[in-house]
């Protein structure tokens, strides 16, 4: 097995950590500079749901309008009319969210958002004015901004400091909430590869696929096959070891030397029957949830009701996966609504969702 020097000099010519990552996540901005929308996702634009729509469906224009109102301005989220939530970003990675959520609304049963609209618009000047240039000036290129417009969903979405003050019966209850909606993407008829829907590769913004050369970032997939879809993860994890350092040792630490030697070994040992892939979220997170709360007969909250957002990593992966990735759910504090949670997703490889989260994401591929 190369040391991690040995490997980053393999990839890029260098040994320094942070100079190696700097270069990949260049590689990788560059990547995202040169694609046209083909390259990206197979979804064409624009989009529009059938039917009459009242309000109608807002356009760029209306997001900058009276009507609009930020949910979340930093990321480019505003409610529209009521109705509508429309999200805005200067880059095709929206798209992945888009498809994500039109494919769910064809194949699943999850409760999402319904999808209005996706479409661009390129941008002008923010007061809206044309400029004149001089002969010796040159005009800027107009740049698309691509837009997602769903239903707007009454609720509330918990954090840590609202979920800790429950009690355990309903900590439990929204584990079981967000569970069954899991539950709902597992039960999608699987395709029969990993990778994106609509038989997709990943693109190389993905941490869970990120094998980095000299050359131009590629696409992960789609993987009809187990073993090269584990070949490539292990060629990933060596390269996030090597970078997931605040202060580089020489070398891998021990820790990471234990798991990566193991590494096939351990995926080659999951049974047959616990490699299908199936729909994974992979991104569950208390600001991706939006929770409607059932109130009984005493007026008291007696059970909630979860429907899911935020769909751009949506893929197709073992199910043990997912509740790996629940990695923000998987502490102590939250243990009564994690338990229910994966509960909904038995038969379960329970253990390898552990090992993959305690110790692959947090200890080799550097995510939280």
């Amino acid at each position: 097995m190369l040391s991690s020097k040995d490997f980053l000099r393999k990839r890029f010519n260098n040994t320094d950590v942070f100079e190696c990552a700097d270069i990949h996540r260049a590689q990788k901005d560059s990547w995202w500079k040169d694609r046209s929308q083909s390259e990206v996702s197979s979804l064409k634009l624009p989009y529009y749901a059938p039917g009459h729509h009242d309000p109608p469906i807002p356009t760029a224009y209306d997001v900058v309008g009276p009507q609009a109102t930020a949910l979340d301005a930093n990321r480019g989220v505003y409610r529209v009319f009521g109705k509508y939530v429309v999200k805005r970003l200067g880059s095709l990675y929206l798209l992945l969210d888009a498809e994500s959520h039109i494919f769910l609304e064809r194949h699943s049963k999850a409760r999402i958002p319904k999808v209005y609209a996706v479409f661009s618009h390129l941008e002008k000047e923010s007061s809206g004015t044309e400029k004149n240039f001089s002969s010796k000036e040159q005009a800027p290129v107009p740049t698309p901004s691509y837009y997602l417009v769903t239903e707007y969903i009454e609720g509330l979405q918990l954090f840590p400091e609202t979920f800790k003050a429950l009690d355990i019966s309903l900590q439990e209850k929204i584990g079981h909430a967000i569970g069954t909606q899991l539950k709902a993407l597992t039960n999608v008829p699987g395709e029969g590869y990993y990778g994106r829907v609509n038989n997709q590769a990943w693109l190389p913004t993905n941490y869970l696929l990120d094998n980095p050369n000299l050359g131009e970032p590629r696409q992960y997939g789609p993987y009809t096959s187990y073993e090269e879809f584990v070949n490539d993860w292990y060629d990933t994890a060596l390269y996030r070891a090597a970078v997931n350092h605040f202060v580089p040792p020489d070398d891998y630490t021990k820790k990471q030397l234990a798991i990566l030697r193991n590494f096939k070994y351990i995926m080659h040992s999951v049974a047959e029957s616990q490699r299908t892939p199936t729909l994974c979220h992979r991104d569950v997170a208390w600001g991706n949830i939006i929770f409607k709360e059932i109130v009984g007969i005493d007026g008291k909250v007696c059970d909630y009701e979860a429907t899911l957002i935020d769909f751009e990593s949506l893929c197709w992966l073992p199910k043990w996966m997912e509740s790996g990735m629940l990695s923000e759910f998987s502490w102590p504090d939250y243990e009564h609504m994690y338990l229910e949670a994966v509960k909904c997703l038995e038969p379960l490889n329970l253990p390898m969702g552990r090992w993959f989260n305690r110790e692959l994401l947090e200890n080799v591929l550097g995510v939280w």
